[in-house]
C-alpha cells in the first residue's frame, strides 16, 4: 500500500507542467504562466506537505468506485449549469469560467479551457489551498457536515471568486453569486467524496459547456482534430503498458 509520505503523482505533476510549458511556448504566453505559476505552486507543496509529514493528501482518485466517481462528476457538472441558466444574470457562463478570447486556434481554445484549466484550478484552490488552510488552522476535512466544512467552504469559495472576478472582469452580482456558490460545493464535495474525481470531472463539464467544447464532443466534431487523435492515441498506449500490455485488457 502506497503510504502519506511516498510521492505517488509525480509523473501526473510532470505531464501537467509539461503541458502548462507547451501553452506558454505555442499559444498564449500570460495564460499559460499563470497556470504554469499554479501548477508549479501545486507541485510545491505536494512535496513540501510529504516532506514535512504535514498531513495525508486527499486522494485524486480512488482504486474502487472510479465509473461511480465521474458519473456523479457528470450529474453535479450538469446541475450546476442548469441552476446557472436559471440565474437572471447579464454574464454568461463563458464569461464567468472560461474565455471567449481563442486566439488564432479556437480548437486548441476550447480544449485548454474546457479541459486542461479545470484541472490546474481544482487542484490549486480545491486541493493545495484548501488542505493547507485547514492544517493551519487546525481545520477537519473528513467532516463534511461540521462547522469546519462550512468555515472552509467560505474561504476557499470567496477566494476562488475573488479570483475569477479580478482576472476575468466580473462585476454581476448574480455571477459572482454562482462562483462563490461552486467553489463552496466544489469543497464540501471534496471533503463529503473524500477524492478529486467528482469535483474535477464537474468542472470540466461546466468549463467545457462555457466554451462550447461539449457540443464539439457530442457532435463528434472533436474527434477530428490530429490533436485529440494523437492524445487519446497516446493515453491508450500508457494505459495498456501501465496494465501489462494488450492480453492483461482483451481476452486471447
Amino acid at each position: 500500500m502506497v503510504n502519506k509520505f511516498t510521492p505517488s503523482e509525480t509523473v501526473f505533476h510532470l505531464i501537467l507542467s509539461g503541458l502548462m510549458l507547451f501553452l506558454m511556448i505555442n499559444y498564449n504566453l500570460p495564460l499559460g504562466t499563470i497556470y504554469f505559476g499554479m501548477i508549479f505552486l501545486t507541485t510545491f507543496a505536494y512535496y513540501i506537505a510529504l516532506d514535512q509529514r504535514a498531513f495525508t493528501w486527499i486522494k485524486l482518485i480512488k482504486e474502487r468506485g472510479k465509473m461511480m466517481s465521474v458519473v456523479i462528476g457528470l450529474l453535479i457538472g450538469y446541475g450546476f449549469i442548469q441552476f446557472y441558466q436559471y440565474l437572471d444574470t447579464i454574464a454568461p457562463l463563458s464569461a464567468v469560467f472560461a474565455s471567449a478570447a481563442f486566439g488564432e486556434s479556437e480548437s486548441v481554445g476550447q480544449i485548454v479551457f474546457g479541459f486542461l484549466i479545470p484541472i490546474v484550478e481544482t487542484l490549486f484552490f480545491f486541493r493545495v489551498f484548501l488542505q493547507f488552510y485547514a492544517w493551519k488552522f487546525n481545520l477537519s476535512t473528513t467532516k463534511p457536515f461540521s462547522i469546519d466544512t462550512v468555515h472552509l467552504m467560505a474561504v476557499v469559495g470567496a477566494l476562488f471568486t475573488l479570483f475569477h472576478a479580478t482576472s476575468k472582469g466580473i462585476s454581476d452580482n448574480l455571477a459572482l453569486f454562482a462562483t462563490f456558490l461552486f467553489g463552496a460545493m466544489t469543497v464540501f464535495v471534496v471533503i463529503y467524496y473524500r477524492e478529486y474525481t467528482q469535483a474535477t470531472i464537474a468542472h470540466i463539464v461546466v468549463n467545457a459547456e462555457a466554451v462550447g467544447l461539449l457540443a464539439l464532443i457530442t457532435s463528434g466534431v472533436l474527434f477530428t482534430n490530429p490533436w485529440v487523435i494523437a492524445f487519446i492515441a497516446l493515453s491508450a498506449y500508457l494505459m495498456i503498458k501501465r496494465n501489462g500490455g494488450i492480453k492483461q485488457i482483451l481476452p486471447m
